[in-house]
């Protein structure tokens, strides 16, 4: 048994227009090889799991490429990675701004993600509401310098995969994904 690792440009972040690097997947191939009778096999690791960990590598891939005469596809795809800062960006500065008369200065001392918890929090309590504007909300972003995309971008990345993966192995059997 087999697996390869890859590399495919992703289609652009059209949400917040973030520079996106190369995607990452991971093939692992039947040990019968990949025929006519070869299914296909995305398998997408769940918030904070890795394509490339060792359960999916050496467990959970291989097991399902042998039992179902499958190449097992997993990806990291975009904001698979845990947020582990908030970025205080211009957008949620002027939102701020805009729908709260908020002062840029207002966020300047703010050195961790329990700091900025906190004068959200004492913002809100000053004006009498109990949530924050959805137009005002941080991002987090992640150890590979994304952010939280929760959906759009993540799907696109595993149909870019898809359509790399049905190019490098014309003899799949389309109809067996």
């Amino acid at each position: 048994m087999e697996t390869l690792q890859y590399k495919v440009i992703p289609h652009a972040d059209i949400e917040l227009g973030y520079g996106r690097n190369e995607l990452d997947y991971f093939v692992t191939l039947p040990t019968k090889g990949v025929t006519e009778l070869t299914g296909l096999i995305l398998t997408i690791p769940g918030f904070g799991g890795l394509a490339n960990s060792t359960y999916q590598l050496e467990k959970l891939n291989p097991y399902l490429a042998e039992k179902y005469n499958s190449i097992v596809v997993s990806l990291n795809y975009f904001g698979i990675h845990r947020g582990t800062r908030t970025l205080i960006d211009d957008y949620f500065i002027l939102n701020m701004k805009k729908n709260y008369g908020v002062e840029d200065t207002y966020w300047t001392d703010i050195t961790s993600d329990n700091d900025f918890y906190l004068k959200v929090g004492a913002l809100l309590e000053s004006k009498g509401l109990s949530q924050l504007d959805p137009r005002c909300q941080a991002l987090k972003i992640t150890e590979q310098n994304e952010y939280q995309s929760f959906g759009l971008l993540p799907a696109l990345d595993c149909l870019t995969v898809l359509g790399d993966v049905l190019r490098r192995y014309p003899a799949v059997n389309k109809k067996k994904k």
